[in-house]
């Protein structure tokens, strides 16, 4: 199993797991080799390795078991969960390794057009609970004449109660939804009953509460928020100062990777890109003042990327 950091102003970076769910005891430190296989009965860090501009480390690992990074830094040291991970325990908490394979029997699904969908836009904690609770009710909408599902966010966000424009952790399903599988049965249930799934995704901002991107490895510029956002004036939104750096490649990668995760390993039908107004003016609204060069062209390469290679989302 490969983990992956991207920092670039770490001296170093180490794997934590941890034992003790609750109360993690000393950590242990094993020794870095490519590939290993540990005893994780005790918590245990494990050093990762910067290859191509990249922290790097393959270890096997219990599904279930939580982790974190922990860089050392010129500017401190700091314990970070997984900002590309799909499950934690909440935000502000610990990632989670997440089994990936799921038993999918949705091949033979296929959405109907566009113009014979009929959307239900619905938050999964209101309308059933949980991604399971949304599940128990399909037939409901099936019978009303939905086509399609239109989720409010899912990314991992601050608290259990939201309206999911708050997310903490873009890569994580909302852990008191039911977290990744709750998603997929979702899935793989609508496309049962003929029903597309889309989401909502929101990149015009993150956070900003228990944001662990939130300078990310100790560096920042003009009380700016580090390697993952704008340092300057284009940080700016309604929602706090958290607008992601469309311009710097690792970023625009993080999101651009963010859609094909939805679309691939969740098996959904179409996105939602939240706001785009706000990625596109700094001030959030039609230019030319304001306009953000790097966030036009994200949006365009986000379409580009979606219709070359999901080219039925």
């Amino acid at each position: 199993m490969l983990f992956e950091l991207w920092s670039p102003h770490a001296d170093s970076v180490d794997l934590v797991t941890f034992a003790d769910q609750s109360h993690p005891s000393p950590p242990v430190v094993i020794s870095s080799t490519d590939t290993q296989e540990a005893d994780f009965t005790e918590d245990a860090v494990i050093p990762l390795h910067l290859v191509d501009e990249r922290w790097k480390v393959d270890v096997d690992l219990p599904p279930a078991t939580q982790y974190l990074f922990r860089l050392t830094t010129p500017y401190g040291t700091f314990d970070r969960l997984d900002p590309r991970g799909r499950l934690a325990t909440g935000s502000g908490g610990r990632s989670v390794v997440f089994e990936p394979h799921f038993d999918w029997n949705d091949q033979s699904f296929t959405p109907l057009p566009i113009p014979h969908w009929v959307i239900y836009e619905l938050h999964a904690g209101t309308f059933g609970g949980s991604l399971d609770g949304v599940t128990a009710h399909l037939d409901e909408l099936a019978d009303l004449g939905v086509t399609a599902l239109e989720l409010m966010p899912l990314g991992e966000y601050s608290g259990e109660q939201s309206w999911g424009y708050n997310p903490s952790l873009p890569y994580a399903v909302e852990s008191s939804l039911g977290g990744p599988d709750a998603l997929k049965r979702l899935v793989n249930e609508a496309h049962a009953r003929g029903i597309a799934v889309l989401l909502d995704l929101v990149y015009n901002h993150f956070g900003p509460q228990d944001l662990d991107l939130w300078r990310f490895d100790g560096w920042f510029e003009n009380d700016g928020g580090g390697i993952y956002f704008y340092n300057d004036w284009r940080s700016e939104t309604p929602w706090g100062a958290t607008r992601p750096d469309y311009g710097r490649p690792e970023v625009r990668q993080y999101i651009i990777d963010n859609v094909r995760m939805w679309l691939s390993e969740y098996h959904l039908d179409g996105l939602r890109i939240d706001s785009t107004v706000n990625i596109r003016n700094a001030h959030g609204h039609s230019g030319p003042v304001g306009d953000l060069d790097d966030g036009w062209s994200l949006l365009a390469e986000i379409t580009g990327v979606v219709h070359a290679e999901f080219p039925d989302a």
